[in-house]
């Protein structure tokens, strides 16, 4: 007859003192069972493959696996009541909302003497891998994204107009680390898909070799299992990066795991506001930038990652990511473009100036004769110092086409009173067909020239374009 089983804090107990050095009838005496059940325990570890460590690490449900399997005295009530009861929390986790800690608080409800949680886990997840087994996934660093939407939507109230706005939740996941990135967008259109991708791989400072969406509209026109029809858009901003994109199976949630248990996992309070106040910073900083943009009237929508760099061309790579810092207007430093018509001047220099405006920057955009005419009529109207006052707080200023005519005298104390304003202060972009040492015959008086020439060119960034004119290539 087999005997009676022993419970698992008993046997660690047993084990201690064994690790301890204690024969087995001192062991015996102190637990008070008998000599043989020591004796049996103690064969069942020899046999067991683990050493004492590993099995006191383990919880009572791994050590009683262990230790009890196979013995027929061996019945856990408790076991026995929730494994009637696993079907059904299975399919309550599929369910939107709900987690194990719900479940198990279900569980207690109906058996307060039950396991644990951690227990209840525990047999839940064996469970579930008997009932389903899987493969498990190897992935490598910085291989996939995986990207989706989360099921349950966001909403926050408008205290303006007291309206309750839903919004959606982009969710992306490195499966390597399991690092996670969440953020609130409007909607699941392609133009939010999109630009929540941005947002997240320039949050993560890098770009995966693969992207792994799941078959929404906004990722997959038409799904197939071998040759899905992805979006345009979503090609091109794969192409932009450098990427592929590599769309799950239809319907195959285990494709993307650790995915879909970040778009189940419940948001508590503090998680949702924190998306929330993110996705209200991001559309706050967004509107900023466009209405820098707007008010600066920029000659071209340019962006730096638009210019065509080319050491042939002047176009410097480390140099032009230098100024993509924004670090010469923090030091009030100038640049000065030269070079014949049609090489970029104007088109690299409207990158420079969106680049400040994506950096909260202030910038004014000016064609020099449109510049020298309004200062004359500002003049006139008796604001000219109203207009000195507002060019000099811009955080850059853009002079674009400088050097096209001879400068009079009163446009020569304008420029000059207009860069002595700025100097050492705020930044002054210049953009000119004639090379530098060429502007004196412009500006034509030599003490104002030299006035001029000295508070831009000794600490200014100087970029020379040549070749042949973009606009016959194009």
């Amino acid at each position: 007859m087999a005997g009676k089983t022993r419970p698992m804090s008993q046997i660690k107990q047993l084990l201690r003192l064994h690790q301890q050095g204690k024969a087995k009838k001192e062991i015996a005496r102190i637990l008070g069972i008998s000599k043989n059940t020591v004796k049996s325990y103690l064969h069942k570890y020899g046999s067991s493959g683990y050493n004492i460590d590993d099995l006191l690490e383990f919880d009572d449900p791994v050590l009683e696996s262990k230790f009890l399997l196979g013995n027929p005295s061996y019945k856990e009530h408790r076991y026995e009541f929730l494994k009637k009861q696993m079907d059904y929390y299975v399919q309550e986790l599929k369910r939107n909302g709900v987690t194990r800690l719900i479940l198990w608080e279900e569980y207690k409800e109906s058996n307060p003497n039950g396991y644990s949680f951690s227990q209840f886990c525990y047999h839940l997840h064996q469970h579930q891998k008997a009932s389903k087994p899987t493969a498990v996934l190897h992935h490598e660093p910085s291989d996939k994204l995986f990207i989706d939407f989360a099921g349950k939507q966001l909403s926050y109230v408008d205290i303006q107009t007291g309206e309750i706005i839903k919004c959606q939740v982009f969710v992306a996941c490195l499966p390597y680390s399991d690092y996670a990135f969440a953020m609130a967008v409007k909607t699941q259109g392609v133009e939010d898909f999109i630009y929540a991708i941005s947002c997240c791989l320039s949050y993560l400072g890098g770009v995966p070799r693969a992207i792994v969406p799941d078959n929404l509209k906004s990722a997959v026109i038409k799904s197939d299992r071998y040759e899905p029809e992805l979006n345009v858009a979503l090609d091109d901003l794969a192409n932009h990066y450098g990427t592929t994109i590599v769309p799950a199976r239809v319907r195959s949630p285990k494709d993307k795991a650790l995915l879909e248990t970040r778009k189940h996992h419940e948001l508590s309070l503090s998680e949702g506001l924190k998306l929330l106040l993110q996705n209200e910073y991001q559309s706050r900083k967004n509107n900023r930038f466009e209405r820098l943009k707007k008010n600066a009237g920029f000659r071209y929508q340019a962006t730096i990652e638009e210019i065509y760099i080319d050491a042939a061309r002047g176009v410097d790579k480390e140099m032009l990511a230098t100024l993509a810092t924004g670090a010469y207007m923090e030091n009030g430093e100038s640049v000065l473009i030269t070079g014949a018509s049609g090489c970029g001047k104007s088109f690299l220099a409207s990158a420079l100036g969106q680049q400040a405006c994506m950096q909260g920057k202030k910038v004014a955009y000016y064609n020099l004769q449109k510049l020298l005419m309004r200062t004359k009529m500002a003049r006139l109207e008796g604001s000219i110092h109203k207009m000195f006052t507002k060019l000099s707080k811009t955080d850059l200023l853009i002079i674009d086409d400088f050097g096209l005519t001879r400068l009079d005298q009163q446009q020569r104390m304008d420029i000059m009173e207009i860069i002595e304003d700025r100097h050492a202060r705020n930044s002054l972009i210049i953009t000119s067909q004639l090379p530098v040492v060429n502007w004196y015959d412009i500006i034509g008086d030599d003490t104002i020239a030299d006035a001029i020439l000295d508070r831009l060119v000794h600490t200014a960034y100087r970029i020379e374009l040549n070749g042949e004119s973009l606009r016959k290539k194009r």
